[in-house]
């Protein structure tokens, strides 16, 4: 960079030398043919005046273009200087980030392995009509334990906490499990509580919202299409959240005319799948109505327990929106 810069220098000083050398080399020409002319000795010039400062206004161009090549050529080594020194940046942001997440997954890793419940989970059985409750497993496994403690798992109902089960839980292990009953209109906090004769603790395992489960364990969504928008396509799902007796008994289309009257219902429980590891019931179900009358459809889905789910209606054909 220092050995080029001065390079430039140099030629702009040699530049101005000869400009000068030209200058003052010209007023001497230029005199001397100037006495000639009074003594009557026939002369001409080498360069006429407008011509000479031509060429000096050309010197001078070149000079200053010189300059600024010289000053792009130095703008663009420091451009390239700053993005270099911004790559290193970025990658040193990256190796810093990549450090913190180590740092941070290592943490985490310590914190679980030292927490006192190790993991926990439940599953659902079958559901009883008579008592409205679903049999649930619950489980969970401990760090560590005094081997005199008494292990209690507690469902408390989160609207009332003077509603709660409380059972006591043996194990020859660190995994404990217990099966309990819940209501399903109940939503509850699973909880375990740790009983020795020195001090009692325990602690939070999770939330099971069975209310709210039940609600969105069933998903639909549709469309038409075509010109007449007399096509149209969707998808059901059901998810059993694994209670062994909740199940799909039907699945009927029922048709609507301009009267929005019933006009006749058609029963696709034969094209329903079940998938047996998710729990999951899935219809996908695509079709066509050459009846111009129909003007929508709606889906409705009985389950084992005798629960009714009735779809939003599906405008079918140019009058379906009426």
């Amino acid at each position: 960079m220092q050995g080029a810069t001065l390079f430039i220098i140099i030629i702009i000083i040699a530049i101005v030398f000869i400009i000068l050398l030209a200058i003052f080399g010209y007023k001497a020409l230029y005199k001397r043919r100037a006495n000639q002319a009074l003594e009557g000795v026939r002369s001409t010039s080498l360069i006429d005046p407008l011509s000479f400062f031509q060429v000096i206004i050309m010197i001078v161009t070149l000079t200053l273009s010189i300059v600024a090549l010289s000053k792009l050529e130095v703008l663009s080594s420091d451009i390239l200087e700053q993005t270099n020194r911004i790559n290193s940046l970025n990658n040193d942001i990256d190796f810093l980030r990549n450090n913190v997440n180590s740092l941070e997954n290592l943490l985490n890793n310590y914190i679980e392995s030292n927490q006192l419940v190790q993991n926990s989970r439940y599953d659902f059985g079958d559901y009883s009509n008579i008592s409205n409750t679903v049999e649930t497993t619950i489980s969970f496994t401990l760090k560590e334990i005094d081997s005199s403690s008494d292990i209690y798992i507690v469902a408390t109902n989160i609207d009332d906490a003077t509603d709660f089960i409380k059972e006591l839980v043996e194990s020859e292990t660190l995994t404990y499990t217990k099966t309990v009953s819940l209501d399903i209109d109940v939503k509850y906090q699973i909880t375990f509580i740790i009983e020795s004769t020195i001090h009692s603790t325990g602690g939070i395992l999770y939330e099971i919202d069975l209310p709210r489960m039940l609600d969105n364990k069933t998903q639909f969504s549709a469309g038409v299409y075509g010109l007449n928008q007399m096509n149209y396509t969707f998808n059901f799902s059901f998810d059993t959240l694994g209670i062994d007796n909740l199940s799909i008994e039907s699945v009927q289309l029922r048709y609507y005319k301009n009267t929005n009257m019933i006009d006749s219902t058609l029963n696709i429980t034969s094209s329903l799948n079940f998938f047996d590891e998710s729990g999951q019931y899935n219809l996908d179900y695509d079709s066509s109505i050459s009846d111009m009358e129909i003007t929508g459809f709606d889906i409705i889905v009985v389950d084992s327990w005798g629960n009714t789910w009735i779809s939003p209606k599906i405008p079918l054909g140019p009058n379906g929106s009426e």
